[in-house]
Formats: C-alpha cells, structure tokens, sequence
C-alpha cells in the first residue's frame, strides 16, 4: 500500500496485522504505522505508535519526531516531553539539534531558564551555534522586557521614583 502512495491502506495494514497478531508489536512496526498515518497528514493518528515506537526503540529517532509533531501542534509541554526523551536516547550528533528543539518546547511553555540551557547546550555545536546564540539573545531580550513590565513606572522613570531621599537625605 505505501509504495502504491496509499498511506491510509499501509496504517489500516499494519493495525489489522497487529490487532490479529501476524505484525510484531516491536519499534520498527509502530514506526512503520507512525509513518503511514504521518504520510496520510493523520498527525494526530502517529502520536501513539510514535510513543511505542520510541519506548521500544535504541535511539531516541521516534521520540525526536514525536517531539517535533508536538511542536507543529504547539503542545510545548508534550514536545518538551518527547525531546527530553529524545535527547537521553541520542547519539552524540543528534543531541545538539534536539537539545534546540528541546529548548524552542521550554521558550514555547514560559520556561526560560530550561530554555537557556538548552540553548546553551546547543551552542556547544559549531553546526547549532548560531541558531542557539539566536534564541539566546531573543531569550535576553524577552526577559527584559518582562523585568520591564514588572518593574513598570519606576522603571521607565529610570528607577528615579523607587527610591527617593527623605528630608534628611536618606532613603
């Protein structure tokens, strides 16, 4: 079915032969479903079998892309999930590009501090560095703008109004 480019087939297949038990329920045959269902655009469909495949899987291959559908999606807590999952099973080429997609998941969440050290970590590697040093100068620059807000009309006021001397010339 999936080389006649009928990806519905090859799922309903490998579901069918699992169901009967004439397909092995192992990593590569719940890979094999997850790209069936992701080559018919049923992303929601490969989630599962994405997860199977990446518990039972070596390498954290199955986890980076379930990782990756989390992100399309914007779950940044389920792609956090996933990619730190990923990045435990990787080798050591792969880690530098899941510890970025890791850290776009915690900027997505609100967890900037997981975000800057996965950055961080992806800046180790010459081929991640300049889209980490990116994110982490986009992440500076979030934050300052949050101490801004936090800070509100002192802040604008140049911190003038935060502090001012009592009559004898103390604060």
């Amino acid at each position: 079915c999936f080389v006649r480019g009928l990806p519905e087939c090859c799922a309903r297949t490998i579901e069918d032969g699992m169901a009967a038990g004439k397909v092995t329920g192992d990593a590569d045959s719940w890979q094999l479903l997850a790209n069936c269902q992701i080559a018919a655009r049923n992303l929601d469909a490969a989630l599962e079998p994405l997860q199977h495949a990446g518990a039972m899987g070596k390498d954290g291959k199955a986890y980076a892309l379930l990782g990756q559908i989390h992100l399309q999606k914007e779950e940044w807590k389920a792609a956090g999930e996933a990619l730190a999952k990923a990045v435990a099973k990787s080798d050591a080429a792969s880690r530098p590009s899941l510890q970025m997609l890791a850290g776009v998941a915690a900027l997505g969440d609100g967890r900037l501090d997981e975000a800057e050290a996965s950055f961080r970590a992806a800046a180790e590697d010459e081929k991640t560095r300049p889209a980490a040093e990116s994110y982490l100068k986009h992440l500076e620059q979030k934050r300052a703008r949050q101490q801004a807000r936090n800070e509100g009309p002192a802040a604008a006021a140049g911190g003038a109004a935060a502090v001012a001397p009592t009559a004898s010339g103390h604060s």
